[in-house]
């Protein structure tokens, strides 16, 4: 008897368990793995067929975008001159030029 309960108890946990990787595997839901493509074509050559060759290339319109709290120099400037200072965080100077990323 002892020896079933063990035998039921292993083929319900095996069970449990490729359940839980099965769920645990899919997208949530409203979620997808597709990345929704806005931004204007890019030229290219995707006639490649080996594998990992793109098929097309978009721009992506939420890159470049200010960051949430993001500030600009007037911004700093009206903050310096009423004495306000920022609700969480630190502000900092960043001057990076334009040839730094070497593209």
């Amino acid at each position: 008897m002892a020896r079933r309960l063990r035998r039921l108890n292993r083929v319900i946990c095996v069970a449990l368990l490729a359940t839980a990787a099965a769920v645990g595997c899919q997208n949530a839901p409203g979620q997808s793995n597709r990345i929704d493509v806005a931004g204007a074509k890019l030229p290219g050559d995707f006639g490649g067929s080996d594998p990992g060759t793109l098929v097309s290339a978009n721009l992506l319109q939420n890159l470049g975008a200010p960051l949430s709290n993001q500030t600009d120099q007037a911004g700093v400037s009206e903050m310096q001159r009423t004495g306000a200072a920022p609700s969480k965080g630190t502000m900092v100077s960043v001057d990076i030029p334009d040839d730094a990323s070497g593209f």
